[in-house]
């Protein structure tokens, strides 16, 4: 079986999995960051919420992001050089709360 799909089944049948969430809405205030415990399965899967931050974005990269959403005319290279900027942003926005926060990635599950 694909190495990943063992990965997710593993993690599926542990007694306590850690997952990240992530939202940004549209207001683009930034990026709402969540570290969570999943117990149990199913309709008895009691959910606690850690950690949690919203990790504000600067203004220029509001500004970058507003150039390109929801704009039928927008620069395709534009929108692939964001596509990369987005996850890099996202990336150093939540290592940088696991970092304060004192949680180690290698603790995360997904």
């Amino acid at each position: 079986m694909n190495k990943n799909i063992n990965d997710l089944y593993s993690i599926a049948a542990k007694d306590e999995r850690i997952i990240i969430g992530l939202m940004s809405g549209t207001s683009m205030d930034g990026l709402d960051i969540a570290v969570c415990s999943f117990k149990g399965h199913g309709a008895t899967t009691e959910v606690n919420v850690k950690h949690f931050v919203t990790a504000p974005y600067t203004e220029s990269f509001r500004r970058d992001i507003k150039a390109i959403f929801s704009r039928r005319d927008a620069d395709l290279q534009a929108v692939c050089i964001m596509n990369a900027v987005i996850g890099t942003t996202h990336a150093d926005l939540i290592n940088n709360a696991l970092k304060e926060w004192g949680v180690s990635g290698d603790s995360i599950d997904i």
